[in-house]
Protein backbone atom coordinates (compact mmCIF):
# COMPACT_ATOMS: atom_id res chain seq x y z
CA UNK A 1 0.00 0.00 0.00
CA UNK A 2 1.20 3.42 -0.98
CA UNK A 3 0.65 6.93 0.24
CA UNK A 4 -0.15 7.91 -3.42
CA UNK A 5 -0.57 5.64 -6.85
CA UNK A 6 2.17 4.68 -8.80
CA UNK A 7 5.59 5.87 -6.72
CA UNK A 8 3.76 6.91 -3.65
CA UNK A 9 5.83 6.32 0.06
CA UNK A 10 5.36 2.41 0.69
CA UNK A 11 3.08 2.46 4.04
CA UNK A 12 1.94 -0.88 4.80
CA UNK A 13 1.32 -4.47 3.26
CA UNK A 14 -2.01 -6.12 2.40
CA UNK A 15 -1.96 -9.74 2.66
CA UNK A 16 -3.86 -12.24 0.42
CA UNK A 17 -7.20 -12.70 1.26
CA UNK A 18 -7.10 -9.62 3.44
CA UNK A 19 -10.55 -7.90 3.14
CA UNK A 20 -10.11 -4.31 2.91
CA UNK A 21 -12.70 -0.92 2.54
CA UNK A 22 -12.68 0.63 -0.72
CA UNK A 23 -13.00 4.03 -0.69
CA UNK A 24 -12.14 5.33 -4.39
CA UNK A 25 -10.29 4.85 -7.40
CA UNK A 26 -7.72 6.84 -9.67
CA UNK A 27 -9.23 8.67 -12.86
CA UNK A 28 -7.72 5.38 -15.37
CA UNK A 29 -9.09 2.81 -12.53
CA UNK A 30 -5.61 1.16 -12.20
CA UNK A 31 -4.91 2.29 -8.42
CA UNK A 32 -7.34 1.82 -5.35
CA UNK A 33 -7.73 3.86 -2.33
CA UNK A 34 -8.43 1.57 0.68
CA UNK A 35 -8.62 0.99 4.49
CA UNK A 36 -7.50 -2.11 5.78
CA UNK A 37 -7.98 -4.11 8.30
CA UNK A 38 -5.48 -1.78 11.05
CA UNK A 39 -7.17 1.38 9.82
CA UNK A 40 -4.37 2.03 7.38
CA UNK A 41 -5.27 4.15 4.58
CA UNK A 42 -3.46 4.31 0.81
CA UNK A 43 -3.53 3.25 -2.56
CA UNK A 44 -3.32 -0.37 -3.82
CA UNK A 45 -2.60 -1.53 -7.62
CA UNK A 46 -5.90 -2.37 -8.81
CA UNK A 47 -4.40 -5.69 -10.52
CA UNK A 48 -3.51 -7.18 -6.93
CA UNK A 49 -7.41 -6.77 -5.52
CA UNK A 50 -10.55 -8.70 -7.04
CA UNK A 51 -12.85 -6.72 -7.08
CA UNK A 52 -16.28 -7.08 -8.93
CA UNK A 53 -16.59 -5.26 -12.07
CA UNK A 54 -20.18 -2.55 -11.25
CA UNK A 55 -18.93 -2.16 -7.56
CA UNK A 56 -15.14 -0.77 -9.33
CA UNK A 57 -17.64 1.03 -11.58
CA UNK A 58 -19.51 2.70 -9.03
CA UNK A 59 -16.39 3.75 -6.79
CA UNK A 60 -15.77 7.41 -6.77
CA UNK A 61 -12.80 9.08 -8.60
CA UNK A 62 -10.19 10.32 -6.07
CA UNK A 63 -7.29 12.84 -6.47
CA UNK A 64 -3.78 11.10 -6.10
CA UNK A 65 -2.97 13.77 -3.45
CA UNK A 66 -5.87 12.82 -1.21
CA UNK A 67 -3.97 11.68 1.72
CA UNK A 68 -2.10 14.72 1.78
CA UNK A 69 -4.70 17.05 0.84
CA UNK A 70 -7.30 15.98 3.84
CA UNK A 71 -6.59 14.25 7.51
CA UNK A 72 -9.21 12.08 7.05
CA UNK A 73 -10.07 9.18 4.43
CA UNK A 74 -12.64 10.20 2.29
CA UNK A 75 -15.75 7.92 2.86
CA UNK A 76 -16.49 5.02 1.19
CA UNK A 77 -18.03 1.40 1.99
CA UNK A 78 -17.28 -1.46 -0.71
CA UNK A 79 -15.00 -4.41 0.26
CA UNK A 80 -12.53 -6.25 -1.63
CA UNK A 81 -9.93 -9.21 -1.02
CA UNK A 82 -6.60 -9.15 -2.41
CA UNK A 83 -5.60 -11.91 -5.33
CA UNK A 84 -4.37 -15.12 -3.43
CA UNK A 85 -1.31 -15.51 -4.88
CA UNK A 86 -0.15 -11.89 -5.69
CA UNK A 87 1.92 -9.91 -3.86
CA UNK A 88 0.50 -6.59 -2.57
CA UNK A 89 3.05 -4.49 -1.16
CA UNK A 90 3.50 -2.81 -4.25
CA UNK A 91 6.82 -1.74 -4.22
Amino acid sequence: MRRSPINGKPIDLVNARETVQLLGKNKAGTWYLITDMRGVTGWVSAILLKVDSQVAASLPVQPANVLTATSTPPPGGSLATPIPGQPTNTP
